[in-house]
């Protein structure tokens, strides 16, 4: 399903997307198609069946297991600073309290600095639904750094693992990320409603990554901002079960590359409405 907003519907929601850890795939190649494989093996959360998700030591874990992309959520912090976790604020089941003088768990990330939530917290609990998750694991380069990491660290992690490893995949991993807005919930991220697209951009353009990162959201208002900040970054639309949504007029009034719903809330009619979208 091709046209100049979208190119491809996505029927890849989060909880479909490949775990990394789940087999063994180093020694295997892609069969790369311009930028993207025919099949994209994506490490949600780094690689969250194995170490306690979206933490450097997960990310790296999922490059030994050489994934294609690295899924991944961003919020932002009180002074503005771009962080990678799923969770509006961090939880017990994930997470702990390392410094006496930072707030009790639960805490929200928005109310926290980048310094408080580094020196104040880890997030290597072991959660139950993934028995093989190890919170032991340290890896060469992130050794068992389980703090919470900012977007510009996962980079970092990336450039230094084609340093001590194969530099060609290094250079063609791509990145999945998700802004964890909320429609209709300006409080969800603390900012004026644009600061937070505006970093990221600007740390996506900084590392020279714009070929290289989707950016995802369930706002389609901020997969709006990302494109007309940097039109050189792919977007992408998501929607969950339950949505009342056009996804043909969803994905244009974003100008988004794709349309990406949790496969529970897609039908014929959904997918023929889509297709009548781009033919029209």
């Amino acid at each position: 399903m091709r046209c100049r907003w979208s190119p491809v519907l996505l029927l890849l929601p989060l909880s479909l997307l490949l775990l990394a850890g789940t087999r063994e795939l180093a020694g295997q190649k892609a069969n790369w198609i311009g930028r993207v494989p025919a099949f994209d093996v994506q490490g949600h959360r780094g690689a969250r069946g194995l170490i306690p998700e979206n933490t450097l030591p997960a990310f790296e874990r999922a490059l030994q297991l050489r994934v294609n992309t690295l899924e991944l959520d961003l919020h932002f912090t009180r002074d503005q600073q771009v962080v990678v976790i799923h969770d509006p604020t961090l939880a017990a089941g994930k997470c702990r309290k390392v410094a006496a003088d930072v707030p009790d768990l639960p805490v929200a990330i928005a109310g926290l600095s980048l310094k408080e939530l580094k020196r104040g917290y880890v997030c290597d609990v072991k959660q139950k639904e993934f028995p093989r998750q190890d919170p032991a694991f340290r890896g060469e380069i992130a050794a068992a750094d389980y703090t919470v990491p900012t977007l510009q660290e996962i980079f970092d992690l990336v450039a230094a693992f084609g340093r001590t490893a194969d530099a060609p995949y290094a250079r063609r991993v791509r990145f999945n990320a998700e802004t964890k807005r909320v429609p209709f919930d300006p409080q969800h991220i603390g900012d004026d409603g644009q600061a937070f697209e505006r970093a990221i951009v600007r740390l996506i353009e900084q590392n020279g990554l714009a070929d290289r990162v989707t950016i995802q959201s369930f706002d389609h208002r901020s997969a709006l901002r990302v494109h007309q900040l940097s039109p050189a970054i792919e977007t992408v639309v998501l929607t969950s079960t339950g949505n009342p949504v056009r996804p043909d007029q969803l994905a244009k009034e974003a100008q988004a590359a794709a349309w990406s719903p949790t496969f529970r809330f897609v039908d014929r009619d959904l997918v023929e409405q889509a297709h009548r979208g781009v033919s029209g």
